[in-house]
C-alpha cells in the first residue's frame, strides 16, 4: 500500500519501469518502497524540515536489489 502523498512518485516510476525514484524539495529523508519501486530522498544536509541534516548513500550493484541509507549528520 501506498502512501497518497508519495503516489505520484510511484506512478512515474511505473511509467519509466524505474527500479528506484530519487527526489528532494521536501527536505525530509524517505526510504520506502511501493509495488517493488525503492522511494528515496536524502533529507537535507543543510536546511532539514525534520531538524535533523542528512544525506543518503545509494548502493547499485548488478544482479541485487538497490540499497539506500540515510545517514545523520552530527556536530
Amino acid at each position: 500500500r501506498r502512501s497518497s502523498d508519495l503516489e505520484p512518485f510511484a506512478v512515474r516510476g511505473e511509467e519509466k519501469q524505474a527500479d528506484v525514484v530519487v527526489f528532494g524539495h521536501i527536505h525530509v529523508p524517505v526510504n520506502r518502497e511501493a509495488d517493488g519501486i525503492l522511494l528515496i530522498n536524502p533529507g537535507s544536509p543543510s536546511r532539514p524540515r525534520n531538524g535533523v541534516p542528512s544525506f543518503g548513500i545509494l548502493t547499485l550493484e548488478a544482479g541485487k536489489k538497490p540499497v539506500f541509507e540515510v545517514q545523520e549528520l552530527k556536530e
